[in-house]
């Protein structure tokens, strides 16, 4: 196994399933069976969560075996708003989608004071299932839940326990 980042456990602390413990999978070099194996060394694990770390890139075939072998509950696959496209249809109700927006003009969200909405609007629309589909929301900011960051140490919290690759 050659990979640039090592898999990590530890306690979700972003989204609504924070608090549970986790095996955060950074990239797509990580086979079912390696992720079986730490699966066996942690039996508390609850979610699998692939495309952590900033959303490395996602191994498909490899969530879906998961999907059908694993016991976990819950599997979250992080994916940037440019890759929303590569998530197989098939994946649609049967994982936890997170969708990532990075810019580094984000940071100047914290420095307003008045309310500030969040608009996410398709440039063009989709066919599915024989339906033309416009897609536009909006909502509120502060509707998001600020994530204390604090312990976060490059891409893994202090207290994640980095799995050695063998």
């Amino acid at each position: 196994m050659v990979s640039n980042m090592s898999m990590w456990v530890g306690t979700e602390k972003e989204g609504k399933f924070t608090g549970i413990k986790t095996l955060f999978i950074p990239n797509k070099d990580y086979m079912y069976e390696d992720i079986q194996k730490v699966i066996k060394s942690y039996p508390e694990i609850q979610q699998l969560y692939f495309g952590a770390g900033r959303c490395g890139p996602v191994s498909w075939p490899t969530v879906s075996k998961c999907i059908r072998l694993c016991k976990i509950p819950i599997i979250t696959c992080e994916v940037l708003y440019t890759n929303l496209n590569k998530v197989p249809r098939v994946m649609y109700n049967k994982i936890n989608i997170i969708v990532t927006i990075q810019h580094y003009s984000l940071k100047r969200l914290v420095t307003f004071n008045n309310p500030i909405q969040v608009k996410l609007q398709a440039l063009d629309t989709i066919d599915i299932d024989g339906v033309n589909n416009d897609v536009l929301f909006i909502g509120d900011l502060n509707c998001f839940n600020q994530v204390n960051i604090k312990t976060l140490k490059g891409k893994k919290y202090k207290d994640d326990v980095v799995i050695k690759d063998e």
